[in-house]
């Protein structure tokens, strides 16, 4: 998922996202790529369109 604000979040939103754990992290899907590519990309072929692992 992703929330774009302009500044800060407002209060009650950040109080619900820290309720699931939910924090602020970088993602590339280009990168991820490329990163499954260099893991054995044939491997990963199937995987198109599926939910990637969310940052720790």
């Amino acid at each position: 998922m992703e929330i774009k604000v302009r500044g800060f979040y407002p209060k009650w939103l950040a109080d619900v996202l820290a309720q699931c754990h939910a924090y602020p992290c970088s993602f590339s899907k280009y990168g991820e790529a490329y990163k499954r590519c260099m893991q054995g990309g044939a491997e990963h072929a199937g995987n198109k369109g599926k939910a990637v692992a969310a940052c720790a």
